[in-house]
C-alpha cells in the first residue's frame, strides 16, 4: 500500500514514527554535543586550574629573583668571614704566641 491508499490513521502513524526517528536522531546528537561541551568544560577547567598554578609559581619566582642580590650579599659577606678566618692573621695578637 503507498501513502495515497492507506487509511489516514496509518498515514499518521507512519508520520508520527517518521517524526519519531528524527526527534532520536536529533537527540543523539544534542547528546553528543552535550558530552563535547562537558569534556571541553573540564578542559577549560584544567586550564584555568594549571593557569592559576602558574601565575601563583611566577609570583614565587619573581619574590625569589627580587630577594636573591641582598641573598647573594649576605652569602658573599658570609664567606669573606669564612675566608677571613680560615687564614693565618699575621698581626692577631694569637699569632705570635702560636710561634
Amino acid at each position: 500500500m503507498s501513502n495515497d491508499t492507506a487509511p489516514p490513521i496509518i498515514v499518521e502513524v507512519r508520520e508520527f514514527k517518521a517524526r519519531i526517528v528524527d526527534a532520536n536522531e536529533r537527540l543523539k546528537e544534542l547528546d553528543a554535543y552535550i558530552n563535547e561541551c562537558k569534556q571541553k568544560k573540564g578542559s577549560y577547567q584544567s586550564i584555568n586550574t594549571l593557569n592559576k598554578d602558574l601565575e601563583l609559581d611566577i609570583g614565587n619566582l619573581k619574590d625569589f629573583l627580587n630577594t636573591l642580590p641582598n641573598e647573594i650579599q649576605h652569602m658573599m659577606a658570609s664567606l669573606e668571614e669564612m675566608r677571613v678566618g680560615s687564614e693565618p692573621d699575621e698581626t692577631a695578637d694569637y699569632f705570635t704566641k702560636k710561634q
